[in-house]
């Protein structure tokens, strides 16, 4: 393992600065810009929640866009480029937020809370043994197989938060979670015709 102090940092205007470990997909995210952005993301989403507004509702895929997107990615074998631009795609068909994608493994985020997540049915898990004891939550160690990652994060149910809002948005997160794998299971069965 590489250690931190070996990490990379780039500068972004009105964004802040971006450290990467090599070798490491994960980033972080650091500086008084980045954190300007985020207060102001919050500052967006308090008001959102206060003046009690509902999010756009996810639209839904047609037919022709599965074949569409079968045609670009293959859910089995994505690089973090593809998967980063799958998720950029899900945006812009406004079947995902932009604030979502952070979330969901976006240029190699890594989102830890204080969080209890609570698997549902660990049968469901791809090569699930019972001897198990550890999930990995890794981009990195799902090897870019991004549909049966998803089927990971997408069945862990959020039952525990250090806050109410806190549990919120793992609850959000975890409905996106559900939506991104139904549409890569679409594309997998189209990509199987």
């Amino acid at each position: 393992m590489n250690p931190i102090s070996d990490s990379i940092t780039t500068y972004t205007p009105r964004s802040g600065h971006t450290a990467t470990v090599p070798g490491c997909f994960t980033k972080t995210w650091y500086g008084e810009e980045f954190l300007a952005e985020m207060r102001a993301k919050a500052a967006v989403e308090a008001t959102a929640k206060a003046a009690n507004t509902v999010p756009a509702p996810r639209k839904e895929l047609t037919t022709d866009d599965i074949a569409e997107l079968a045609s670009k990615y293959d859910p089995k074998h994505m690089s973090q480029e593809e998967y980063d631009a799958f998720l950029e795609d899900m945006v812009e068909r406004g079947v995902l937020r932009e604030d979502e994608i952070r979330r969901l493994g976006y240029n190699g985020t890594i989102v830890s809370s204080g969080v209890t997540l609570y698997c549902t049915d660990f049968s469901k898990l791809p090569g699930w043994d019972p001897r198990m004891r550890l999930l990995s939550y890794s981009i990195d160690d799902a090897n870019g197989d991004m549909l049966d990652w998803m089927l990971i994060r997408s069945i862990m149910e959020p039952v525990n938060a250090t806050t109410e809002a806190g549990l919120d948005t793992v609850k959000e997160t975890n409905d996106a979670h559900k939506t991104l794998y139904s549409v890569l299971d679409a594309i997998q069965i189209e990509r199987g015709r």
